[in-house]
C-alpha cells in the first residue's frame, strides 16, 4: 500500500493494530517473511522514504497494480507484484 494511503487510513479504527503505526512498522509486518530481523531494525530507523528505498535494495516490488483480466469487468480483481 503506498503511503498516502497508509495515512489516511490509519485513523480508522483496528488499523493501526494489524498494520503498524508507522509505514516503516507497515513495511516490516507486510515483508515478515523475506525479511531478517537485522533489515527489519534498520527499516525501523527510517523515515518512509529512506525505508521504502532500502527495501528496494531487499525485495523486489511495486506500487504498481494489475488488472487480473480474468474477471468480469465489474468484479476487477487487483494485486501488488512484489
Amino acid at each position: 500500500m503506498v503511503p498516502s494511503m497508509f495515512a489516511s487510513l490509519k485513523s480508522v479504527h483496528g488499523f493501526t493494530s494489524m498494520n503498524g503505526e508507522t509505514y516503516p512498522q507497515h513495511i516490516c509486518i507486510t515483508f515478515n517473511d523475506h525479511l531478517t530481523e537485522e533489515q527489519k531494525k534498520i527499516i525501523m530507523g527510517k523515515n518512509t522514504q529512506e525505508a521504502l528505498t532500502y527495501l528496494k535494495t531487499l525485495v523486489g516490488y511495486t506500487h504498481n497494480y494489475e488488472n487480473n483480466n480474468d474477471k468480469d469487468e465489474g468484479d476487477k480483481q487487483f494485486r501488488v507484484k512484489y
